[in-house]
């Protein structure tokens, strides 16, 4: 929820953060991801074995909307696998 704030407040433009705005799992979709410019992911270990989270990424890839993921610090979050898994999501 901070980082949401701060995005909002130094870009000044609105941020959708699904934990404190969702619902409903469209909503994730419709209002989220789908009119989002960009799909900013925290890395965690846990992140891409999480169904929704997956679900997220493969949204935001079939509609086109980039995504950056960032590592957080001491939680060992492998971005080369992660980026691996990924760009292999539509497959498996």
């Amino acid at each position: 929820r901070y980082l949401s704030d701060v995005i909002r407040k130094m870009l000044h433009c609105a941020a959708f953060l699904d934990s404190s705005t969702l619902d409903d799992l469209r909503s994730l979709f419709n209002l989220g991801i789908q009119k989002s410019d960009v799909l900013l992911i925290l890395g965690s270990p846990g992140y891409l074995t999480r169904p929704w989270c997956l679900l997220e990424v493969l949204e935001a890839r079939r509609h086109n909307v980039p995504f950056l993921m960032v590592s957080v610090r001491y939680q060992h979050f492998d971005y080369v696998k992660a980026r691996e898994f990924v760009d292999q999501l539509e497959q498996r």
